[in-house]
């Protein structure tokens, strides 16, 4: 089947809507929430020499970000979790014709985790081996870059093939993680190019908005000063944030939806309130 973007996007912008309250909690309590706490335990770089005007100094650069994520690792790793359980719950409710609760969608979130994470690292392995390995062992040589210039070409290409690996879990509830990276790289065949281009357009837009807004309120709140400027970045960025992921989800029930031939959107509704 090939993909239709105007009919993905016309499908994700309605399921969004019908479930425009449901949909801002949840993005609001697993994306917006982790991200703007993890932007305001960050230092402030801007008045450290190693990143201020353009003598920075990279490795002085990479020093201070290593130190700074040992000091919030375990921020991170619980905000990336409360991210991942959070989209598989969004998946659940946009998706089910079951019609599950909040609370049935969070629990299968949790449940679902580990066969996400295992099929994520498995991609993450293929990706190692088909395009890190050949990278690492011609680093250096005539044809090192050549060889690098390609591997960010399969990497793209392998990510898009495997695009839809958080649908299947969710909403196919496929747990085994080989099982999850070929029913994915089924339904991408033969639509990798529509959907790269797709997301570009996606991330292209979602960028755009999001530097604007930042600037926008950056200028307002910092002339209340810095703290205040600081606090509404971390406001504006963790918004654009639990946006994205919220259409990010929408946009992949819509194509998964599609090129598993399910013409007949699922019984949705906004009051499903119940945890």
């Amino acid at each position: 089947m090939k993909f239709d973007m105007s009919k993905a996007w016309d499908q994700a912008t309605a399921v969004l809507g019908k479930n425009r309250r449901m949909v801002a909690v949840v993005a609001g309590v697993f994306f917006f929430l982790p991200v703007a706490v993890l932007i305001l335990l960050l230092p402030d770089f801007s008045q450290d020499p190693a990143f201020a005007g353009a003598g920075s100094d990279p490795e002085a650069m990479a020093k201070m970000i290593n130190a700074v994520l040992k000091d919030i690792w375990w921020a991170l790793l619980i905000a990336t979790l409360l991210q991942i359980v959070g989209m598989l719950a969004l998946y659940r409710l946009l998706s089910s014709r079951a019609r599950p609760t909040v609370g049935e969608a969070l629990s299968f979130g949790a449940k679902a985790l580990l066969p996400f994470i295992g099929s994520s690292l498995l991609v993450q392995i293929i990706q190692l081996v088909v395009v890190g390995l050949p990278t690492r062992l011609t680093e250096g040589t005539a044809i090192g870059a050549l060889v690098s210039l390609a591997g960010l070409f399969v990497t793209i290409w392998l990510t898009i093939r495997f695009l839809l690996t958080g649908p299947v879990v969710a909403i196919e509830k496929q747990f085994n993680p080989f099982k999850v990276l070929r029913r994915a790289w089924q339904l991408t065949e033969g639509n990798a190019m529509r959907l790269l281009a797709f997301f570009i357009l996606l991330i292209a837009a979602f960028v755009i908005v999001w530097l604007v807004a930042v600037l926008m309120f950056t200028l307002v709140f910092g002339l209340m000063g810095p703290e205040a400027a600081r606090f509404g970045f971390a406001l504006v960025t963790g918004a654009a944030i639990a946006s994205y992921f919220a259409i990010y989800v929408g946009v992949q029930v819509a194509i998964h939806r599609q090129l598993a031939g399910e013409e007949k959107p699922p019984v949705t509704q906004d009051d499903r309130w119940v945890i």
